[in-house]
């Protein structure tokens, strides 16, 4: 379990160190993919929604460090898709890799909802105002290209590094 947390320690620094940084070498039209909500279901999934609620506020406040947003309000909307996705293998087969994208999908679309809307409601000014519809979408569908090499990734490193 201690190899776990370290491990999901480890991730994280590296998934904020390339979404925080200027890799644009995969930006698509000024898109990214969020890696770090990605990571989110991968955790959320294997070990629940305890786990997911934990490590989706300490991603969400990070990425609000990293980024030009309201602060809190990442970790507000990160730790509540963490929970509900780690209570979802109850309503969903979570094996199924079109469950998966789904879910993927409906959560990237409100994370982005949500967070805007927060950001709105507080009137904090958005970088991107005429474009949070459209953004948001085409993340969200960014998220789901890259879900299954994601997955492939992260396997490979957990064999090469002897987690299970």
């Amino acid at each position: 379990m201690k190899n776990k947390v370290f491990y999901y320690i480890g991730l994280l620094i590296l998934i904020l160190i390339i979404q925080s940084t200027r890799f644009d070498f995969w930006s698509i039209y000024g898109i990214k993919p969020d890696l770090i909500l990605l990571l989110l279901f991968v955790i959320s999934f294997r070990d629940g929604s305890v786990t997911g609620t934990v490590f989706g506020f300490i991603g969400g406040l990070t990425q609000d460090f990293f980024s030009n947003g309201l602060l809190g309000s990442g970790a507000f909307a990160k730790s509540l898709w963490g929970y509900l996705i780690g209570k979802s293998d109850k309503r969903f087969d979570t094996n199924s890799m079109v469950v998966q994208i789904s879910l993927l999908f409906c959560i990237s679309i409100c994370d982005g909802l949500l967070v805007h809307f927060l950001m709105y409601l507080l009137r904090h000014p958005s970088p991107f105002r005429g474009r949070i519809v459209y953004d948001i979408f085409w993340q969200g569908v960014y998220n789901c290209a890259i879900w299954p090499f994601f997955i492939y990734g992260l396997v490979r490193i957990e064999k090469r590094l002897g987690i299970s």
